[in-house]
């Protein structure tokens, strides 16, 4: 899932608008459709005389700051996609700020339905301000019954995922789950979170992209009632050992997880001095260095290397699998030591 702003690029008005939607029309035989950072093709391709084309569309990815609607998330934006019948993957990621660029009323909110074409939606932006809400929620349900879901919240006060994740249809059918909550570092409050999960009773995976654990200390607990075999930590996650252990060992061990995937933690080994043949030398400051193209790992109090190692040998013995980035990351910190010998050595048998 992206992370990161979108800026609209430079619109240059050419072609014209009728010109675009009479190129659009033709891709009646295109499968993927991929359209970052230009809401004017945004808007020309969601219109219903150009989704009526497509009715070979299986999947597409909208990037866009739709600077010119008041309400991007409106679902009478989509209500053209209903026509394309082939169409089971959507991904919405609206870098949308209502106050940079005023703009005309949007329609009246409509209901309209998906049905159960749908089989993966990723929705990320700003879903807690009182102008979007209600249009999130209703795009949400607009979906029909899908199994896998994925959604990001950019708001920096209160998240609302907690009131979208219950205007799911059917959240019995849910089987992976993707919650974000890019806060920015604020103290954001997510609310009532653990009562909505106990409703995703056929859930197999749960990835969680941001700081959910220290935001909800229940978190931990209603886990336990969901059928989960993969747990999940990405980006921004921050997750103590200790509560991982709780769920491995002991009697609040989970009972159907499987995998472990932690990949919060990045790290690489860069350019060695015994394969350069020598260390860096940095020509401004005259002197020799280490490579700087290493990721140094970033453990933590709560989460060292150390532990990580004992948790995965107990997870082990209890038949849980753990691996990610942060496992692959475990003794680069010792390979980076061993570098620093070697710079030692060099540069006192050169003086």
């Amino acid at each position: 899932m992206a992370m990161r702003n979108a800026e609209e690029a430079e619109d240059p008005r050419f072609p014209s608008n009728a010109t675009l939607e009479g190129l659009l029309k033709r891709l009646s035989s295109v499968q993927t459709v991929k359209i970052s950072g230009s809401t004017r093709v945004t808007e020309a391709f969601l219109s219903r005389t150009v989704t009526s084309s497509l009715t070979s569309l299986r999947s597409l990815n909208i990037m866009s700051t739709l600077h010119t609607l008041s309400d991007p998330f409106n679902p009478s934006n989509y209500a053209g996609l209903q026509s394309c019948a082939n169409l089971t993957s959507l991904n919405l990621s609206l870098y949308h700020d209502s106050q940079a660029v005023p703009s005309p009323a949007q329609p009246q909110l409509e209901s309209i339905s998906f049905g159960s074409q749908l089989s993966f939606v990723q929705l990320f932006g700003c879903f807690s301000t009182e102008a979007n809400a209600e249009s999130v929620r209703r795009l949400i349900s607009a979906f029909g019954p899908f199994p896998i879901f994925s959604i990001c919240d950019t708001t920096r006060s209160s998240s609302n995922l907690p009131h979208l994740l219950g205007a799911l249809p059917s959240p019995e059918q849910l089987r992976i789950l993707v919650l974000g909550n890019e806060s920015s570092g604020v103290n954001t409050s997510i609310g009532s979170l653990p009562d909505q999960l106990k409703a995703f009773t056929s859930l197999v995976a749960l990835t969680l992209l941001s700081d959910f654990t220290s935001l909800t200390p229940s978190l931990y607990s209603s886990l336990h009632v969901l059928p989960i075999e993969i747990l999940k930590f990405e980006t921004t996650s921050r997750v103590a050992l200790s509560r991982l252990f709780a769920l491995v060992s002991g009697p609040t061990k989970h009972d159907t997880l499987q995998f472990i995937l932690l990949d919060q933690i990045k790290g690489k080994v860069g350019t060695r001095i015994e394969d350069a043949g020598e260390p860096y030398y940095n020509a401004e400051t005259e002197e020799w260095e280490l490579y700087s193209d290493w990721i140094l790992p970033l453990w933590t109090e709560d989460f060292s290397e150390e532990g990580l190692v004992e948790f995965i040998e107990v997870a082990k013995k209890g038949g849980i699998t753990v691996k990610g980035s942060t496992v692959d990351a475990i003794g680069i910190m010792a390979k980076r030591g061993v570098e620093w010998d070697l710079l030692e050595m060099f540069v006192e048998e050169r003086e």
